[in-house]
């Protein structure tokens, strides 16, 4: 049951446990770790929240200020998902402090994903490498998606809304010329 994994990450996290999907031992958060320590408690129980919900479909933490080692948690905790449910659909990481390795880590754990199609890095510290792998590993997602059956009917949907827009506006506007 989701509610009741939620309230264990939620009582773990009260009593910095370190149990989970990533962390939590020495070094990880306890006490006196400081700042450090309390970037990678937010980085384990990021990472927990999201492999405990499998019914997440988007998530934003852009300009959270999320250091390099939360977003190597939020890399882990994204692969654990994508192996059980792989519901994901957008995730903006937008404006944090991600630097190039978390960027390249980042991108790997995305390759792994056929529905996680919107993926905002923008705005981190990553050097040009890093956000290239983000970008082909975004590119690989969407060819995915494409072949899937839910990618094809989203596909379908979309080109008939449009077309069925512009048939729309072609009526306004000979409405329109028709008064003239």
């Amino acid at each position: 049951d989701i509610k009741a994994a939620r309230r264990s990450i939620a009582q773990s996290s009260a009593a910095g446990d370190g149990v989970g999907v990533v962390g939590g031992g020495a070094g990880e958060g306890g006490p006196g770790d400081g700042a450090e320590g309390v970037a990678s408690k937010v980085g384990w129980t990021l990472a927990r929240f999201i492999a405990a919900s499998p019914e997440l479909r988007s998530l934003s933490l852009a300009r959270c200020a999320l250091p390099p080692r939360v977003g190597q948690r939020i890399a882990d905790a994204l692969e654990k998902s994508i192996e059980h449910t792989d519901g994901l659909r957008t995730r903006d990481l937008s404006d944090n402090a991600f630097d190039a390795p978390t960027g390249l880590r980042l991108a790997a754990a995305l390759e792994r994903s056929a529905r996680l199609v919107e993926f905002n890095v923008n705005g981190n510290p990553m050097d040009p490498d890093a956000f290239a792998a983000v970008h082909r590993a975004r590119q690989s997602v969407q060819a995915a998606w494409r072949k899937t059956a839910e990618g094809k009917a989203e596909a379908r949907a979309a080109s008939q809304s449009s077309s069925g827009a512009s048939s729309t506006v072609e009526r306004m506007m000979s409405a329109l010329t028709s008064f003239t």
